[in-house]
Order: structure tokens, then sequence, then C-alpha cells
């Protein structure tokens, strides 16, 4: 067993010797492979089960499953930080202090570390090629790429402003010892050590390219991970270190100079650019010992390209008649395929040697007059030679652009009936596409506001308000929007508009509102606060209703199927909510609670004859997918039908909810999207702590249900009332709920104490953050949340790191509170901890102002910062055991500290 073995949970060592017995005889079964693709870091005991059966097989295992392996085990054990969009701002700011220590050397060589990145094959490659029934290689089993975290923005880092001559030689060491890795995993995984960059993850120039260095979105390398971020830095920091001192900067360019391989040598092209790192006679023998692939080939080494045009003038009479001459040679005939015919291979390579020419001519070169007139006599055949710049062929950094489309001109020339038929006949034969087809373009014409009010006078001067064109009443529902105000200079009167559109659906027959209902609801949704205003938005409301729902309820209906043993990660549940809006229902729900919020008293807003009272019951008397989207966004405002009406709420609202159907899942995931009242938490309480572990619900539903529950708990206690939901029910829902939503219910705590301080002081009773903790939070975590240890995991731990900072003065209190509930997690920062960065311009560690805080801040770093190796340290540690130096001196001699602090210095 390893020593790692040793520092592994129970629970992860049971996961160990399961996996190892699961595998022993399965490591050469493509199965187990794919397994272990997915595996993630968390995942260390699976991971190291199958690194020590590798080891104990070594010998026994063959090809290719040896090396497939064994990469897997590289790749594993690279640190990445690929996705890690936040560490380079995190070393900014070591930076901005004044850190120039070797762990801000090895922060910034891990923003761009080249690694080997292995995953399972795209399925698309058996397209193309044939699947072998064997692999006899590992490229039959997975992809072994370069990869490395992304670009780097040089002025994220100011390297501009570092001085520092030390500092800066180190960082280009570690980073050319980086780059030099990144080329052997290269080589390793097949790259061939002379060209084709692409199989080391691009590298279209080894500088940065765009204003000031900075635009990084200029830069062709924009997108490329593997070797292209490190050998960008790499050169970006010698390049301010020649600034700085030039003799430095030249033992770089010779040591790039004499090492043998391809990414070195254009780092060396690039670099010889100024003067000073590059003599003449360098030049010289350069040039002459260069190969023609190297010195035709633009894309591969454009540095070598731009070197000999901007230091053409510094090469010696021979040197420069050597290079004219293979100029006038012309890039070889091997460069195009066999297939390309004679007379155009040959008219490309004339415009080759052009371009070269041309090129230096453009760097101020003074050319011979052979090589001017035969750029004269070729730039006529090669008209963009005329305009061309100096890095003309260079890779550029791709780009997206609208491709506009067109209309139909012949809309402009028609009115009234004749305009909406044509419409018609194109939205009718609809073929959208890339083709412009006649519906695109008659849809792109009446996406135009003017256009759009053209064919609402149109419908106007039409008998039956244009019922005979369904197809344009349906596209000019999406088309009619609100902005912009101002058409032709004059203002738009959009209540009239609405009241001219409501007129004219008055009057369709049903069998236009039937085929247009998918437009015509969604104008209504558009429209909803003008549609709601009038009697006559009202009616058509109601006309369309019908329609609406028979829409609805066509669709194929996604069934609900119970999946009690399934922990979702997305919130599968919430898809009928997503799909609702939509529906032609979902559309036209929004006039309902629109109404309401003009309805005099709420407490008569239901009354007999009421407009609400009427669209209600016509809500609720619906069947099918209808009824349930209606439902659906009525939960979403259970807590107001239920002080409005609370014995048709339980009638219709609250017994659907304690249904224990499939389409009750969707409710309570409706209901868990608005905080819910006292009075329907004591009606629904106990089953939505039953729900709020219940695993077939999406985990996102269940962490809303938890954080009702916790928020009412809390107010009890703060108020000094009988809970809603008994203690016993939130305590064992808290025991039974899995990691990731107990973690979200401790967090709650914190998110109580910000969001009553932050925003209650414009409620009539305002609470301190001390009087939250100590009426609120305290007894809470006294009296409701579980005690047991069992149930204390790096995720609850992490979740309470940041309640004695929220706590304030109460900040020794609450340590004492939670310190039985912490275990080391991964902390990062004192963000963690809510001490990071500073609150009304001083520094949130200001807080600890006192001997007893200072220990408490002690105490929790030290049951949170792990004390293994591989455990994660906060990057700004050293703040914080700073501060309880100087609060206290005794402090900073005890055993905790001083495990920090060599803790801190790894």
């Amino acid at each position: 067993m390893t020593r790692a073995f040793f520092n592994l949970s129970e629970q992860d060592r049971s996961l160990f010797r399961a996996t190892r017995i699961f595998l022993e005889s399965r490591l050469c079964e493509e199965e187990s492979v794919f397994w272990a693709l997915n595996l993630e870091d968390r995942q260390t005991a699976q991971r190291l089960a199958i690194l020590e059966l590798l080891d104990i097989h070594a010998n026994d295992l063959k090809e290719p499953w040896r090396t497939t392996w064994r990469f897997i085990e590289e790749s594993w054990a690279e640190k990445t930080s690929d996705d890690d969009f936040t560490s380079v701002y995190s070393i900014q700011a070591r930076l901005r202090s004044g850190e120039l220590s070797g762990a801000v050397i090895s922060g910034i060589v891990d923003l761009v570390y080249p690694h080997i990145k292995v995953e399972r094959i795209d399925e698309w490659r058996w397209t193309y090629i044939k699947k072998p029934r064997k692999p006899s290689s590992y490229n039959h089993l997975i992809s072994a790429r370069l990869s490395s975290g992304k670009l780097v923005q040089r002025g994220l880092l100011a390297l501009d402003q570092i001085t520092d001559l030390n500092f800066l030689v180190s960082l280009a060491n570690e980073l050319n010892s980086a780059v030099l890795r990144g080329l052997s995993i290269g080589r390793r995984i097949g790259w061939n050590g002379e060209g084709r960059f692409w199989q080391l993850g691009g590298l279209d120039r080894v500088y940065y390219v765009g204003l000031n260095n900075e635009n990084v979105q200029r830069d062709p390398d924009s997108f490329h991970q593997g070797i292209a971020p490190s050998v960008k830095l790499l050169y970006s920091v010698v390049e301010r270190i020649a600034q700085l001192d030039t003799e430095s900067a030249l033992e770089f360019a010779k040591r790039w100079r004499v090492i043998n391989n391809p990414v070195h040598l254009r780092l060396w092209a690039a670099a010889a650019r100024l003067p000073a790192l590059a003599t003449s006679q360098e030049l010289n023998n350069f040039f002459a010992e260069l190969d023609t692939t190297s010195f035709w080939n633009l894309h591969d080494f454009p540095e070598i390209t731009e070197l000999r045009a901007i230091r053409f003038s510094d090469l010696d009479e021979s040197a420069q008649k050597n290079v004219l001459r293979r100029l006038h040679k012309g890039p070889p005939r091997n460069f195009w395929p066999r297939q390309v015919a004679k007379d155009k291979v040959d008219q490309a390579r004339r415009y080759r040697i052009t371009q070269e020419l041309k090129r230096l001519e453009l760097a101020g070169n003074e050319l011979p007059e052979r090589e001017q007139s035969f750029i004269r006599a070729n730039e006529q055949q090669f008209s963009n030679i005329v305009d061309m710049t100096l890095t003309d062929g260079f890779k550029v950094a791709s780009e997206a652009s609208w491709i506009s489309t067109g209309t139909n001109k012949l809309l402009d020339t028609l009115s009234g009936a004749a305009r909406l038929q044509e419409l018609e006949n194109a939205f009718r034969n609809s073929e959208n596409g890339w083709d412009n087809g006649p519906a695109e373009r008659a849809s792109n014409w009446l996406n135009q506001t003017e256009n759009c009010l053209s064919v609402l006078k149109d419908f106007e001067n039409v008998t039956n308000a244009g019922d005979a064109y369904p197809s344009v009443w349906n596209q000019f529902g999406y088309a009619h929007v609100q902005t912009p105000e101002v058409v032709e200079d004059a203002p738009r009167a959009l209540d009239q508009e609405v009241s001219r559109v409501i007129a004219l659906i008055n009057r369709l027959s049903g069998r236009t509102i039937r085929i247009a209902v998918q437009g015509i609801t969604a104008w209504i949704d558009r429209w909803t606060n003008y549609v709601a205003k009038t009697a006559n938005g009202i009616d058509a409301w109601k006309k369309i209703w019908p329609y609406a729902a028979e829409a609805t309820n066509a669709k194929r209906e996604n069934k609900v199927e119970e999946s009690p043993n399934i922990v979702e990660d997305d919130p599968d549940d919430t898809r009928e909510e997503i799909s609702a809006s939509t529906t032609p229902v979902g559309k036209m729900i929004g006039v309902f609670f629109e109404v309401l919020q003009y309805s005099p008293k709420e407490q008569q807003a239901f009354a007999e004859g009421t407009v609400a009272r009427e669209m209600r019951d016509l809500l609720i008397a619906e069947n099918g997918r209808s009824k349930l989207i209606v439902l659906s966004r009525l939960f979403q405002a259970l807590p107001f039908f239920y002080a409005v009406e609370p014995d048709w709420t339980k009638e219709h609202l609250i017994e659907a909810l304690k249904r224990n159907d499939p389409e009750s899942r969707i409710f309570w995931s409706a209901a868990s999207r608005r905080m819910q009242s006292e009075g329907v938490l004591k009606l629904i309480g106990s089953a939505m702590a039953r729900k709020a572990a219940d695993q077939s619900l999406g985990r996102d539903v269940r962490k809303r249900l938890v954080f009702n529950l916790i928020v009412e708990s809390l107010f009890a206690q703060l108020k000094r009332r009988s809970p809603a939901v008994s203690n016993t029910d939130i305590q064992q829902m808290i025991r039974v709920l899995d990691d990731e939503v107990r973690a979200s219910a401790a967090s709650v705590m914190t998110q109580f104490i910000r969001d009553l301080t932050e925003n209650g002081k414009t409620r009539k009773e305002h609470h301190t953050a001390e009087e939250l903790f100590t009426m609120a939070i305290s007894p809470f975590l006294t009296a409701v949340w579980p005690q047991e240890l069992s149930l204390v995991t790096p995720s609850v731990s992490a979740a309470l790191a940041d309640l004695p900072a929220a706590s304030r003065e109460c900040f020794s209190d609450a340590v004492t509170a939670i310190k039985r509930f912490l275990v080391p997690f991964q902390c990062w920062s004192l963000i963690d901890y809510g001490l990071y960065g500073d609150d009304e311009g001083a520094p949130k560690l200001n807080l600890i102002n006192d001997e007893e805080k200072a220990s408490a801040l002690l105490t929790l770093l030290d049951l949170t910062v792990g004390a293994s190796e591989n455990s994660v340290v906060p990057h700004d540690l050293t703040n914080a055991l700073d501060r309880v130096r100087a609060i206290s001196s005794k402090l900073a001699n005890s055993p905790e500290f001083r495990r920090l602090s060599a803790a801190a210095r790894r």
C-alpha cells in the first residue's frame, strides 16, 4: 500500500479495494480504459487503485495497453489549469503588491504549463477510417494531445512594469523548461520534430500580436492550447529582459540558436529582429545554413520570413546575393500536390517570389534594379501585391461576421391585398435556410418596423381583418415589437397600435386563429401589459384561449417518468416549466397575472363577476398538458393565492402538490421558485421536507426547497415564535440530504445574515449581524442542525467557513459554534472565509482586531487547511497569519501557527 492509501477516508478505502478487485483482470479491456478516462480529479481512490495495479502488472501488460495506461497515468499526474480562469487574477494581485517570490514564478508557469491531455476518441473519427477489430496502437483507444492553460494576456501580468532582473531571468528559465517539456511530450505523441505545429496545439506566432501586445482577441493563437501560451509568454519575458539588460537577453538568444528544434529556431528568429541580439555575421551564417522548408514555409516559419525582410540590409553583400538567388529560384515543386497542373504551380511560385521580394522592399530595403523590375512586372498580374503589408500571408486570428440576408424588394411596390397575398404565398412555401429563400426574404422585410406597420394598415384595409391570410398573421405576431419607439422621425403611439391589433384579432375566424395561434399568442405575450388594461384586450384573450389550449394539448406530451433512484446533476424536473414559456398556453398566462396587478383590492380580486375570477376559472378548467402548465405557473404565486382565497387554494393547488404522482414533481419544482409564506408552510412544510430529500427531483429543486425551510426555521428563531415546520422535521431532513444539498443548507446561514444586514435597513425591524447570529444562527446550530460527526464533510465545512466573518463582532462565538463541523477542504484563498479584499475602504482582515478573534481565526484556519502534502493551501494565507502575528506574538509561537506558516511556504 502506498502512503496515499493511508490518507484516504474509510469510505474511500472501500472504494479503492472494490476498484482494485474489479479491474484486476480487466486492464486489457476497452471498457476499463473508457471508464478510467471518465474519472474526475476528486475520485482519488479509484485512480490510486488503477495506479497500484499498473505497478503490479508493469511487466505483464502488452502493447498497446501499456502505453495507453501510462499516458492516462501521466495525464492524472499533471497539475492543469485548462479551465481555471481566475488564477491569473490571483497572480496579478500578488505582482501588484510587489511579491516576486518563487511561488509567484511557479504560479505564472502553471498558467501556461504544457501537459498531456488524454480523452476518449470521438466516434466521428470511425466514419472516416475503419475501426480495427483489435486495437494495435494506443491511437485506437485514446486521443492523446498536448494541452495547456489558455493564452495569458501580457497586460494582465504587467511585465513592462517589472524591473527585477533576477525575477525575470528566473521566470524565463522556468518557462523555457516548460517549453522543452511540451516539445518532449509532443514527440512522444507523434510530433515529427520538424513542422506540423498543429500537433503541438498550434503555434501561428511566437510573440504576441495585437495592440501593444495586449489585445489577445486579435492574436492568431487566441484559442490555441498546447505549446503556444508558454512560448509566447517566454518570448515576452525575454523581450522585457532585453529592455533592462541586453547581455542577459543575449544569453537566451544564444541558447535558442543552438537548441535543435523548430520552436526555438522561430524564437531565435523573432529575437534576431533586434540588432542587439543577433550580429550581422550570425545572420549571414543563419541564412546560409537554413533549409529550404524553413526558408519558404510562410505559415510554419513566419518569424524567419519577417527576419529576412527586416534585417536584409544588415547582411553582407554575399549573403544578400545568396538570399536573392534563393528567392528567384522559388519554392520547391513539392510544396504543391502532384495533381496540380504545371501552369498553376508556375503561377503560384511566381506569386510567392513576387510577394517575398515585395516584402523586402516594404521593410525599407533598397533592392537591385533586377528585383525592382521583377516586382513591377508581376504586381500588375497579382493585384493584391500592390497593397500588401509586411506581414501579408501570415496566419491571422479567425473572425466571425454576420452574413446579412436579403429582403423581398417587390413588397415595397405593393399594398393591401396584393401585398398580403405575396407574403402569404412566401410563408406558406417556407424554405428557411442558407438559401435565402422566399420565406426568409419576406420575414426579413416584415421584421423592419415600418414594414410591419404597413402590414397592420393592410389588415385594416382588406375585408375581414385579413382573415384570408393566416400565415401572415402568424408572422406578424412575431414581428410586431415595441422597439424602436420612433419610426420615420415620428414617435409611435403604442397604445393605439395595440388597440388596432386587438380590434382586428376580435374579427378573425377560428380557422385563422387556429393556424396562426403561435404567432398571435407570441404577440399577446409581448404586449401583455397593454392587453390587460382594456376590455377589448380581455375579450381577445378569451377568444384566443381555447385555441391556445388546443394547440398546446395537441403537442406530443413529454412523459414525466419516475426515477426515484437516480440523482440528476441537472434540474430535469424544470423541463416542462422551461418549455411552457414557448407554448401558446404559457404565453397567454401572463395576461392573467397582469390583470391581478390592476385589481383594486387583493381580497376582492376573485369576487363574483370580476375579470380575474372569470380568467382563473378558465385556466383551472383546462385539462391535459395545458392544465399542467397552468398549475405550474399558479404554483409560482402560491402564497398570494393562499392569502386571497385559502379554501380555493387548498382544493386546487395544495391537494395537487400533495399527490405522489409524476406530475407533482413539476409542481414542486414550480413551488420551489418562490419563498413560501408561513401559512403555506404550515400546510406543506412536512411534505416539503420529505421532498427535499427525494432524489427523483433535480438537485437545484431540492436546494431551493431546503433554502425555503432553513430560512423559515431561522426566522422562527429570530422572532421567538413556533416554527411553521417542526425542528424535528428540519433536523431529520438535513440528516438524509446528500452532501451537496446539505452543504447548500449550511450556506443559508451566512446568506441569511448578509441579506438581512445589507437589505434590512429599509425594514421596520433592522437587526445587526451580531443580533442575527445570537438570536437566530446560534440557537439554530444548537437545537436544529444535526450534531453527528458522520455528517461532517469538506463540503459542509466549506459552506460554514465564511459564517464567522459574516457574524462580525461575534466572530469568535461563531467559530466556537461551528468548530465541531469543520474539516479540511479545498480552500484556495481567503475568499472562502469571507476575509478577502476590502470593505468600505478597509481590509476585511481588520475585523480581526483583538486576541480572542485572532485565536479564533487561527483555529478556523487550522481546522480547515489540510496537513497532507497534496492539501490545497490558500494563496493569501500569509496575509491572515501576518494579521494574527500583528495582534498577538504569543499566538505566532503556537504549533498551529507554525504548521500553517510551513504550509504557506510550500
